[in-house]
């Protein structure tokens, strides 16, 4: 009978403004003493499209991307004017550590990141953060990719090596995205106030409005659907599916609010105290009880009465027959 908890969702703010100061400046990022022109690798054929050279070691004056790209548009021009080339090549960088990115992003000196920005990136030691291949790519000019996210809301492709969006890779999916990207939510889904993913660079804004989860359960403590991936497995055995598939969102469970608005603040569930009903006192369950909502399936059916609890909520005794506790006083 213990109710259901699941591990916290946060959905942290992501960095609204998250290299929204490279937005039609100039590209920067490159290892130091390198200029555009040396990180735009020549091919040799001398038409001006590597070095400017034609003898393909990068070193020339020639036009590279800094040149090539319409400072009239806010993205870099990679696959435009720029013919496929990056502001500067993320392997001239070291690899960030596979224990802050699996893949996807590279050591950029802190020197050259803007020091708001860089308050937002892991660190790969003590003088370079991990910065996707995108921003390097693209010098942090970029529009990210619109995919469609949790409950089926507009979201962003942002990379997995940006830790606000690491901390949500396992709630959410990565269809429609790079292999290192994962389907970011304009809008919070609980509570629809702007995320931020759709805030970054040169991205206009959301097209669509907030589309936040269904609510359910409105007449037994009130809950919200949750798509069973939040949830977990386990868990979501224990709540009802069914009024959730019928608001229009299948795969997902319907949690009951006062549990989750404590996961939402990173905070156990403690069910309010009640005594017990005598006819549980009588079958010697004892009189302390603690108050759980009828949302979740379990409790709707058991012989308990409301007591001293809230409508929509029944009171559990804590300890069951055999003397073994029903989860109903613990956090």
């Amino acid at each position: 009978m213990k109710p259901s908890t699941f591990a916290p969702v946060l959905w942290l703010p992501l960095v609204a403004t998250a290299f929204t100061a490279l937005a039609c400046a100039d590209p920067v990022m490159l290892p130091p003493g390198v200029d555009n022109d040396d990180a735009y690798s020549g091919n040799g054929d001398g038409d001006g499209n590597g070095d400017g050279d034609g003898n393909g070691n990068g070193n020339g004056s020639g036009p590279g991307p800094e040149s090539c790209d319409d400072p009239a548009t806010c993205e870099y021009d990679q696959d435009t004017t720029c013919n496929g080339k990056p502001a500067a090549d993320p392997s001239l960088f070291p690899a960030c550590p596979s224990d802050i990115c699996a893949a996807g992003g590279h050591c950029v000196p802190t020197s050259l990141v803007p020091p708001d920005q860089a308050a937002e990136l892991d660190s790969c030691d003590s003088s370079s953060k991990c910065v996707p291949d995108r921003f390097i790519e693209s010098a942090g000019r970029l529009t990210p990719l619109s995919c469609t996210s949790i409950g089926g809301a507009e979201g962003r492709c942002l990379s997995t090596c940006l830790p606000d969006v690491a901390a949500q890779a396992s709630y959410l999916s990565g269809e429609g995205c790079d292999a290192t990207e994962i389907c970011v939510p304009c809008f919070d889904p609980f509570d629809g106030a702007p995320s931020g993913a759709c805030e970054i660079s040169c991205d206009s804004g959301p097209t669509q409005p907030a589309k936040p989860l269904p609510s359910c359960c409105l007449d037994k403590g009130g809950g919200t659907c949750v798509p069973i991936a939040v949830v977990g497995a386990e868990e979501a055995d224990k709540l009802d599916e069914e009024e959730c598939a019928e608001a229009g969102l299948a795969g997902a469970v319907c949690v009951p609010n006062i549990i989750l608005d404590a996961q939402l603040v990173d905070v156990p569930f403690y069910p309010v105290s009640c005594v017990t009903g005598p006819v549980i006192q009588e079958l010697g369950l004892g009189s302390e009880g603690g108050c759980l909502p009828e949302c979740i399936p379990i409790i709707d059916v058991l012989p308990v009465t409301q007591t001293t609890c809230a409508d929509g909520f029944k009171c559990v005794p804590c300890i069951d027959l055999t003397g073994d506790g029903t989860g109903a006083c613990d956090p």
